[in-house]
């Protein structure tokens, strides 16, 4: 039987300037369920019969004989089982996979577990690393806990969160944080410990796994990121038993690393060896199932044969392109931010830890961890004149993608409503890292001197080359290459969550 799919998705309407792509898969599962349905009833000795027989699948034929399937039939639903099993595992650990990548690169150029790698240059194209923001001075690490609880010690006046190995958020720190921006000392408690721990003093933070991912970021004023750094460098990282341990400060700068999950079998690699080593977590139980299936278990070596190892690169690759779906395609609820623009939200959530009211958030995790790394109740709960907002695009007012090749403006209306600042930074589809056009910095601020226009607003300029206007205001892309923008409210304001402030769409021009 032969189903014409075109006609029923050719009725499906536009949203945005772009297809509506949820109504095109509901009648697409509508039309192959009727056709399916149909196929079935119509085969003779069909799977529909009890006894046996032959019925067709998306698979492939399944046969049955005497109500069990036949050898080759259990052959390949063994191997696709295998697959699905890899592809939903990959989805589900990106997010673990994004923070043990990060602790992996900065090991590989010296950045040990209890080092305060500082950007005193900022971030550049050559750290790659998920959406890093050009428009701060960060310090960031990924702590290894072992028996003992360690103390951050945080400075005033900084930004910052603690999260666990999934992103999973533990505290903020500084201004959004317990300590109010005044600073003060973080007791990171590693998983099951049972020793007595101080009743004063601290801010009490029970981790969830073993390797914590901590940042903090220092505004710059005045254009003075020095300034910024050296004032993170009053932090310190050290023993709860050994308070005068050294310190080793370093220019994460001069110290650029390769933070991202790597493709192919080096990411199952990778995986296996961080599940190994952590928690296992309520939440991830049923996950930790689906990963056994391909050989993936806590306790056990990871030892595929040759045939499943061809069978996880091949579902890597397929995942990999899921995520990037989606991420930048998405289809999931919440995702646009005005129902006449663009502009979509990072976090599809109201949960920092990505906990619906009856389910984890799997798939909305997948889509935000595929482009960034986080672990801070501030950028998701709705804290006026906190934390921080972000949301990002991917297209121009068309609804089409944004590509190098061509020229852009952003018209950024007068009054953001950012109590400390706001910025846009352009990174690379493919790594989802700052994009490296060959300048240093792909990134501007409201710190910036723009040229402002008549009505207050001011204009940012994307493209291969610069505008006539000059370079101000302008962020070289590369051609042929694809990029997407993130635009950041630093202490978000009411207009922002009532969205009586509207973001103009990204514009192409001649």
């Amino acid at each position: 039987m032969f189903i014409r799919l075109g006609t029923a998705l050719d009725r499906v309407p536009n949203v945005n300037g772009r297809p509506n792509m949820k109504n095109a898969v509901v009648a697409l599962v509508c039309v192959l369920a009727l056709g399916c349905a149909t196929a079935l009833a119509q085969a003779p000795g069909g799977a529909s019969e009890t006894g046996g027989g032959v019925g067709a699948a998306r698979l492939g034929t399944i046969e049955l004989e005497g109500g069990y399937v036949t050898e080759a039939t259990a052959s390949m639903l063994r191997e696709e089982l295998r697959f699905q099993a890899a592809v939903q595992t990959f989805l589900w650990s990106f997010p673990f996979a994004n923070v043990m990548s990060l602790r992996e690169g900065h090991r590989e150029v010296g950045i040990t577990s209890t080092s305060i790698p500082i950007f005193e240059d900022y971030l550049t194209p050559k750290t790659v690393v998920p959406t890093g923001n050009q428009s701060t001075v960060y310090a960031y690490n990924v702590l290894t806990l072992a028996t003992e609880p360690m103390v951050l010690e945080v400075v005033p006046d900084v930004v910052g969160f603690i999260g666990d190995a999934w992103q999973r958020p533990q505290s903020d720190l500084g201004r959004p944080g317990p300590d109010g921006g005044k600073g003060g000392s973080y007791l990171l408690v590693p998983p099951g410990y049972e020793g007595e721990l101080p009743e004063e003093g601290y801010y009490v933070v029970p981790c969830a796994t073993f390797n914590v991912f901590w940042l903090a970021r220092a505004f710059v004023k005045d254009g003075d990121n020095k300034a910024a750094a050296e004032t993170l460098k009053g932090m310190k990282l050290y023993p709860l038993s050994d308070p005068d341990a050294p310190q080793r400060y370093l220019n994460a700068s001069e110290h650029p690393a390769y933070c991202i999950p790597p493709r192919g079998f080096a990411y199952w690699e990778l995986l296996a060896k961080g599940l190994n080593e952590e928690t296992v977590q309520p939440h991830d139980r049923a996950m930790m199932g689906m990963a056994s299936m391909i050989g993936i278990e806590k306790g056990k070596p990871f030892e595929p044969d040759e045939a499943m190892r061809a069978l996880l690169v091949e579902a890597e690759e397929v995942a990999f392109a899921m995520n990037t779906t989606l991420s930048f395609e998405s289809e999931l609820p919440r995702a646009i931010v005005y129902p006449d623009r663009q502009w979509e939200f990072c976090f599809l959530t109201d949960s920092p830890s990505f906990d619906g009211e009856h389910r984890l958030e799997l798939y909305e995790r997948a889509a935000f961890s595929h482009q960034a790394m986080t672990g801070a109740f501030s950028m998701v709960l709705s804290i006026r004149g906190k934390g921080s907002k972000y949301m990002f695009t991917c297209r121009d007012a068309t609804g089409a993608h944004l590509n190098g090749s061509h020229s852009y403006t952003l018209n950024v209306p007068t009054d953001v409503p950012a109590q400390d600042f706001w910025s846009v930074c352009v990174y690379d589809t493919k790594t989802r890292s700052i994009l490296d056009a060959g300048r240093p910095k792909s990134a501007i601020n409201s710190y910036a001197d723009l040229p402002v226009n008549a009505d207050g607003s001011v204009d940012i300029h994307f493209g291969p080359t610069p505008p006539p206007s000059g370079e101000t205001g302008w962020i070289k892309t590369k051609p042929g290459e694809g990029f997407f923008m993130y635009f950041r409210f630093y202490g978000p304001l009411e207009p922002f969550f009532d969205k009586s402030w509207k973001l103009s769409d990204v514009v192409k021009v001649d």
